[in-house]
């Protein structure tokens, strides 16, 4: 049978709101059950909050151990080709998209959670 698509939208920022901390230990769990086609769209001042040194995100341990987890799953990570700032420190490959994309896979997935 195949597997329904999810797609989560993380657009909160992370120095401001717990919110994408939460979004990605809620999409680690969903990835651990392995009954969705899981991609996960990053907002730029996410991918941009997360790869700076030093700068007190919110639930910074949550946010980095599910990244961690996520890494080893088959979820896939988007974020928009205007991102300058991802400069492959995280633990998780991003795949750089137009918004021509993100539309096709708001259209296309089963389930959308935004956050």
């Amino acid at each position: 049978m195949k597997k329904k698509r999810l797609f989560v939208l993380i657009t909160q920022d992370p120095l401001q709101s717990g919110a994408v901390a939460e979004a990605l230990r809620l999409c680690a769990g969903i990835a651990a059950t392995e009954q969705f086609d899981l991609t996960v769209y990053l907002a730029d001042k996410v991918v941009c909050a997360i790869t700076q040194q030093d700068c007190n995100l919110i639930n910074e341990d949550t946010l980095f151990s599910s990244l961690e987890i996520l890494k080893d799953s088959r979820c896939k990570f988007l974020t928009l080709s205007q991102t300058n700032c991802y400069d492959g420190k995280l633990p998780v490959h991003f795949e750089k998209v137009d918004k021509s994309i993100l539309a096709k896979f708001t259209v296309e997935s089963d389930y959308l959670i935004k956050f």
